[in-house]
């Protein structure tokens, strides 16, 4: 799952789109928005992933490729992020 964060707040910061991409919503319908990749950071830990360019009523959304990128894995059970464990394959 990519991360959504609003169009307008990713061009300030310089983020530019570099496709668009379609995506299935839980109803079954899709939609189109525009990607581009962004560098998330967590506690001194970074990387870059797609971020999805949000449009109005799109939710800001923190997604597990960010989170993957920068090496963590979040519980659903206990609402935490965790390290991952890295495997080289």
């Amino acid at each position: 799952i990519y991360s959504v964060v609003s169009g307008g707040e990713l061009l300030i910061l310089g983020i530019e789109p570099n496709r668009e991409e379609s995506f299935g919503l839980p109803d079954g319908s899709k939609i189109t928005r525009q990607v581009g990749e962004a560098f998330f950071e967590l506690d001194g830990e970074g990387a870059m992933a797609p971020v999805i360019f949000g449009e109005n009523n799109d939710v800001a959304i923190l997604g597990s490729t960010a989170l993957s990128a920068i090496g963590l894995v979040f519980n659903p059970f206990t609402r935490t992020l965790h390290p991952m464990k890295m495997l080289l394959g």
